[in-house]
């Protein structure tokens, strides 16, 4: 088998179709042709075996409604020949036999490595899968019962099991399967290990090969459905090995949602990871796979994995494209994809931030700091956030011409975001806000305001030495304060305020100007 193996993981799920936990589900993939579509929806609908031969034909993009009911009435004729010629009367063993015979001198040609079902009836080639399957639906047609059986390199028939065990080999057990190299034998065997379902005891006593057939060709009874699921797997082989990484995934998906096994849900994970690092996708086609793969986090997918392919998108779309629109719309397939609370939040985190980060470097700081609020929602203790959304925060509030309403605003954050106060740039903004509203009191006339609003401004400053002090706003506030008391003819309490106001801010112009001014004057 030609596959690179880029991540190696392993999934244990049986559970049946369509189940709410399975690794794939109907609405996941992708057909070739409506006729394909309409044959799984049918099945998936009734889940009636008798509409299995469709979803063998379906391989082919060609096949047509008309095309399964010749094929049926072929198939059909087969068996009322066999009957007709006395078949009933026969013992078990010479019916198998006279079965064998005549399907294989009517239908088979020639036998070929890569084949798929319809070509049966068109150039009769065959391999072992697609000659089982035709045998399987000839026994349907004659109620004899049978088992599918499964070997590495090899597919055939067991007809009255139980009782007779008649094999019926369609072809050499050495042909008319995939041959895995052992590389992948290896990958595989290994990351069962990681799982820990195979011990130590086994590695020690059994080779690589050993382990590989007993745990990838488990010797269940298989059934019809679970073989149409084998033709599916076969196919996306064929393709991968033609480096048609897309078409093989999608075959998967197919693969797997009829026959959930150990080795279509590997398949499945090595083709999608493939998928996802090697072909160049459109930025939701790749949203969508990335929520898929998500999926098997059980199995080995990380929270990690899927935050690098977030990022990797947001690189591509944001940062290659700034195209804001189709990266919300990325976002919303994956969040929407996601079944993790915990990944939908850090990928949110990512994204609102990423989106943040962008409008700040554009200079849009309000619409930048709208995003980095919600980032905040998700991640609120990160005080590297904390610090870009505080210079947001400031850059927005430049034009604000309400001290109050600055104030407003700043006290909101805080409350809501407990993280912001242990940013210094934050904390100076808040007491610059005291400041601005003490120095607006005492231009109003109103004292006690005034007073209040500058006691919190010194005791703020006071309790924290690190508060970055703007000279304008306190040589603002305090000669406001001044020029209060001064009015009033309180000329002692005038310089008390400049010489507290210098104290703060010793080299402040507009302070040592005013105080000049005063001393001259008196």
């Amino acid at each position: 088998m030609k596959s690179s193996l880029f991540f190696i993981f392993l999934i244990f799920t049986t559970e049946s179709l369509l189940s709410q936990d399975s690794l794939v589900r109907m609405s996941d993939l992708r057909f070739t042709s409506a006729y394909e579509k309409e044959a799984f929806s049918e099945f998936v609908r009734t889940k009636n075996q008798g509409l299995l031969l469709p979803l063998l034909l379906a391989t082919s993009s060609t096949s047509t409604t008309e095309t399964t009911q010749r094929i049926e009435s072929r198939i059909s004729a087969i068996a009322e020949k066999l009957q007709a010629d006395g078949l009933a009367k026969k013992k078990n063993e010479k019916k198998i036999k006279t079965i064998y015979s005549e399907v294989h001198n009517t239908f088979f040609k020639k036998y070929e490595e890569e084949v798929r079902f319809h070509e049966i009836f068109t150039n009769g080639n065959y391999n072992c899968v697609t000659a089982s399957a035709l045998y399987a639906l000839v026994f349907e047609k004659l109620d004899i019962k049978y088992e599918v059986k499964e070997e590495p390199t090899h597919v055939y028939l067991l007809a009255y099991p139980n009782s007779e065990n008649i094999l019926v080999e369609s072809t050499s057990p050495l042909k008319g399967f995939v041959v895995f190299d052992d590389r992948f034998k290896q990958s595989f065997v290994e990351a069962l290990k990681n799982q820990k379902i195979i011990g130590n005891s086994e590695i020690a006593n059994k080779s690589t090969d050993e382990l590989f057939n007993a745990y990838y060709f488990k010797r269940e009874k298989l059934n019809l459905q679970q073989l149409v699921g084998i033709h599916y797997c076969n196919d996306a082989l064929f393709k991968r090995d033609k480096d048609d990484i897309q078409g093989a995934y999608q075959q998967m998906e197919k693969a797997n949602l009829l026959y959930p096994a150990p080795k279509t849900e590997y398949l499945l994970m090595q083709f999608g990871v493939e998928l996802i690092t090697k072909v160049k996708l459109k930025p939701k086609e790749k949203s969508e796979l990335i929520a898929k793969v998500s999926r098997y986090k059980n199995q080995g997918i990380t929270k990690e994995m899927i935050q690098g392919e977030f990022i990797n998108l947001t690189n591509e779309v944001m940062g290659r494209d700034n195209n804001k629109t189709l990266y919300k719309e990325c976002f919303q397939i994956l969040t929407n994809g996601f079944h993790d609370q915990e990944l939908i939040n850090e990928i949110s985190y990512l994204y609102y931030f990423e989106n943040g980060r962008i409008l700040y470097n554009q200079g849009s700081f309000s619409a930048a700091k709208n995003f980095f609020e919600k980032a905040l929602l998700f991640q609120p203790n990160n005080t590297e956030l904390a610090g870009i959304f505080t210079t947001s925060i400031a850059n927005s509030l430049r034009n604000e011409r309400s001290p109050k309403q600055a104030y407003d605003t700043l006290e909101a954050y805080r409350k809501k975001y407990p993280v912001l106060s242990q940013n210094n740039n934050f904390n100076s903004m808040i007491a610059m806000s005291y400041a601005l509203l003490f120095g607006e009191a005492y231009q109003k006339g109103n004292l006690a305001e005034a007073e209040k609003y500058k006691s919190v401004f010194e005791e703020m400053v006071k309790s924290n030495k690190d508060i970055n002090l703007v000279p304008s706003i306190v040589g603002s506030a305090y000669s406001s304060g001044c020029s209060y008391y001064f009015k009033k003819g309180q000329k002692a309490k005038a310089m008390q305020l400049l010489e507290k106001g210098l104290e703060l801010s010793p080299d402040n112009y507009e302070l040592r100007t005013r105080q000049q001014m005063i001393n001259s004057r008196y």
